[in-house]
């Protein structure tokens, strides 16, 4: 025995010290003899203190002859072994007090089964100094209980063979110890291929469901008494066909306690499943239905209405059950016709027709309803269901309509139409109010109808073309007894306006009446709603374009040839955009687009021409220009056409202020998506760089053109803090304003003639260039410095002004 007393960690009574050595004498006697291991280590893993047969199992185990003040790990030489082992020490060492199950040796030969209790030891303050362990070998119990298992096992087998539902049992480890034949009635695989490959059994879940199985079968792997756990969800079969299974699972556990997996019971439940959808569907159906639904038993009383019917009456679900429908009758209507309505539909007949019954409040309404006997198994009547429409708007928007009609026939004599009366000698007998409020022309104006052919339509050949047309639908109007086709035709009015109109009329005996409709107004919003289409397409193409979301390049030539644009030419791409109107910046606006979005089309219209397409997208309004090969070449001509739209601009929308960025040339319209976003970084980073300029090209942005390629804030952030950190920070302790000066130096192509700009001397000047250097640690002569610090600076600002 070597050093076991002082490791127990058992409190000896107060007393003499001589007592107390005795009582830890004893003990450490008894732990020396006893059959089971105990050992002690401190806190480092080494030992403190070891019984005979823990000495023996570390020799049967590991051919290891332990020693005092030695590693546990030098003698564990099986690695899985010391992790376990390394594992229960270190919960031990934070003051757990456990029992676990450990399989341990250095190879099959010579591994067992062990229960193993591990305690803390404290030593006189309370302080976690060690652990001791105590071991009792169980492997002989083991192999007993696996060999009564595996008969259990085989019974279990027989019995879960020829169950109809498919049964599993998964093991901690996640491997199948069994899967029943029925697994392959459900999903179409075997159980050979499930025990092959256990992550089939996730495979096979459908995807929307398989983050549920993820939470769930991780769960499975927790050693957790829990009851059985249910749960539906779809596997897809090999077949490809859906299938939903209902889902059990409960832990297995053997005599002693030992996890041993879970086991799952599966069973197909898509026939219940398309059952509850067809019912869930049919309860939506009528639940949400337009129309009242009421459902009574035989007798006639009400078993449900829903919710269409508590809208209408305004008598609820719960004060209806139980009563008779006729409840709600009105209580004018003889009961002889209730009557017959109760005939027809005991007669297994359906009743159709319309009656007038009471709201809840009082009130009357109108009903159309069907009402039809519902069949059980047998075919006797079990049920009657009635669907009512409540008609009462109808009825009364008819009465109405019956009222208007009077109301016309009265007031035809003044129909708002323009009327013209022509008789058989050509003469105009009558012109109402409105034709002359239409087109000008009085009764004095037009004796006849050939003034009328010569006034109205002063273009001879125009004249003769309207004047064939309206004399054949005269005759063909004679010959088949109908009304004189209407023709649509252009009219000059006295002002010498144009009004397009259409003209039809009736034949009276010889004489003629032509009404005339005035459809100016009707082809000037249909040629609007065609500007409107034509310019969406548009927009909607090019933006597509600017997402690069186009399909392919036959879509993109035959999209680009639709809109009169050409796919292989080089272009310069611009972009108006909007800083303010009326004085409010453009968010103002954006939020109100609808008042101004007119005025936004009309001058995307006005920005366009032959060789160049405008468009509006959601940062402004593109212009995509064609113009010659000396303009796209040529930066100082794209910036004089930068200044030319702004011009444009300011003539059509004088209320506008607008800022433009200009691209480098792009080659082909496949280009376009690119170059839209460099005219988008050239005015977005050229308004905040240089405020005021309002034209700003790609190529002058030099070192901003990485922008887009710094993908957040806190890039931008790291990148300033590592270039000019220092200095901030000297500058935030010292209160100097040596930014500033970093800043002049930087920009500064000679130190002197900045000296003397600012007044100060060229030795003065250089002694901060100095300073500034051994702040940062650089030198700003470099190129590369310099160039860095510029940009650094620039990002600065442009964080500090904006934000973002």
């Amino acid at each position: 025995m070597q050093n076991l007393k002082t490791m127990l960690p058992i409190a000896t009574p107060d007393g003499p010290e001589s007592s107390k050595t005795n009582m830890a004498q004893a003990l450490g006697e008894i732990a020396a003899k006893a059959a089971g291991a105990i050992f002690s280590l401190d806190d480092q893993y080494r030992y403190t203190g070891f019984n005979q047969a823990h000495a023996a199992f570390m020799r049967n185990l590991y051919d290891a002859e332990i020693e005092i003040g030695h590693s546990l790990a030098e003698y564990m030489t099986a690695p899985e072994d010391w992790r376990a082992a390394k594992h229960n020490l270190d919960r031990a060492l934070r003051g757990e007090t456990f029992l676990e199950t450990a399989y341990s040796g250095k190879d099959s030969l010579h591994r067992g089964y062990f229960a193993i209790v591990h305690n803390p030891v404290h030593d006189a303050a309370g302080t976690i100094k060690g652990v001791s362990v105590f071991a009792q070998d169980i492997t002989e119990h083991r192999q007993l209980q696996e060999a009564e298992l595996r008969k259990s096992e085989q019974r279990f087998r027989t019995i879960a063979d020829f169950t109809y539902d498919w049964q599993y049992w998964i093991l901690p480890d996640g491997t199948l110890e069994y899967v029943s034949p029925s697994c392959e009635r459900i999903s179409g695989y075997n159980a050979a291929e499930f025990r092959q490959n256990p992550q089939l059994l996730q495979d096979i879940i459908h995807p929307e469901d398989r983050e549920m199985m993820r939470r769930h079968f991780e769960a499975v792997h927790c050693e957790v008494e829990t009851l059985w756990e249910e749960l539906d969800f779809r596997i897809v079969a090999r077949s490809g066909e859906t299938r939903w299974v209902n889902h059990a699972c409960r832990p297995v556990y053997d005599s002693v306690g030992e996890y041993l997996g879970r086991r799952a019971s599966l069973r197909d439940i898509t026939h219940r499943k398309i059952r509850e959808r067809e019912l869930r569907t049919m309860q939506l159906a009528v639940e949400n239905v337009a129309a009242s639904v009421i459902i009574t038993d035989r007798d006639g009383n009400i078993e449900y209405v829903n919710a269409k019917f508590t809208e209408i009456t305004g008598y609820t679900l719960v004060e209806s059950i139980g009563r008779n429908p006729r409840f709600l009758k009105d209580p004018d209507k003889p009961s002889t016709a209730y009557r017959e309505l109760w005939e027809t539909i005991t007669q297994g007949d359906s009743w159709q027709g319309t009656v007038r019954n009471v709201k809840k409040d009082g009130s009357y309404y109108w009903e159309s309803a069907i009402i039809s006997p519902v069949r059980d198994e047998t075919g006797q009547i079990s049920r009657f269901v009635a669907v009512k429409e409540d008609i009462t708007e109808r009825l009364q928007s008819e009465q109405a309509l019956r009222e208007r009609e009077e109301q016309f026939r009265r007031l035809v004599q003044k129909t708002p139409l323009p009327l013209a009366f022509v008789n058989q000698a050509g003469d105009v007998g009558y012109i109402n109010d409105r034709f002359t409020g239409t087109f000008g022309y009085t009764s004095e104006d037009l004796p006849n109808i050939e003034e009328w052919w010569r006034r109205a339509y002063p273009d001879e050949k125009y004249r003769q073309f309207v004047r064939t047309k309206w004399e054949e639908a005269l005759i063909r109007a004679s010959q088949d007894g109908t009304d004189i086709e209407a023709g649509e035709y252009r009219i000059v009015c006295k002002n010498g306006g144009q009004r397009i109109v259409e003209i039809s009329g009736i034949l009276m005996g010889e004489n003629v009446l032509a009404a005339f409709t005035d459809t100016t107004e009707r082809r000037r919003q249909e040629r609007l709603l065609k500007a409107f289409y034509e310019r969406k397409k548009k927009n909607d193409l090019l933006n597509e374009l600017i997402l690069e979301k186009l399909p392919s390049k036959q879509t993109l030539r035959a999209s680009a040839r639709m809109l009169g644009m050409r796919v292989i030419e080089p272009f310069v791409c611009y972009l108006v955009m909007i800083e303010s109107y009326r004085g409010e910046p453009w968010q103002f606006w954006s939020e109100r687009r609808d008042e101004i979005q007119t005025l936004l089309d009309n001058l995307v219209d006005e920005l366009a021409d032959e060789d160049c397409v405008s468009w509006e997208s959601a940062e402004g309004i593109g212009l995509l220009s064609f113009d010659g090969l000396e303009l796209l070449l040529d930066k100082d001509a794209q910036l004089r056409r930068a200044e030319k739209i702004q011009q444009a601009v300011a003539r059509f929308a004088p209320d506008f202020s607008v800022s433009v960025g200009i691209a480098e040339r792009g080659m082909t319209l496949t280009d376009f998506g690119g170059r839209y976003r460099q005219a988008l970084l050239a005015v977005t980073t050229g308004r905040r760089i240089w405020p005021g300029q309002q034209r700003y090209h790609y190529l002058d942005m030099g070192v901003f053109q990485l922008l887009p390629f710094l993908q957040n804030r806190q890039q931008i952030d790291a990148y300033i803090e590592r270039t000019l950190g220092k200095l901030l920070s000297y500058d935030n302790k010292k209160r100097k304003e040596y930014l500033e000066t970093l800043v002049l130096v930087v920009d500064s192509n000679n130190l002197k003639e900045t000296a003397d700009e600012l007044g100060i001397h060229y030795k003065t000047l250089m002694f901060r260039k100095q300073r500034l250097e051994e702040i940062l640690g650089v030198s700003l002569d470099e190129f590369s410095v310099r160039m860095a610090v510029a940009t650094a600076v620039h990002l600065m600002k442009l964080r500090d002004e904006n934000g973002d």
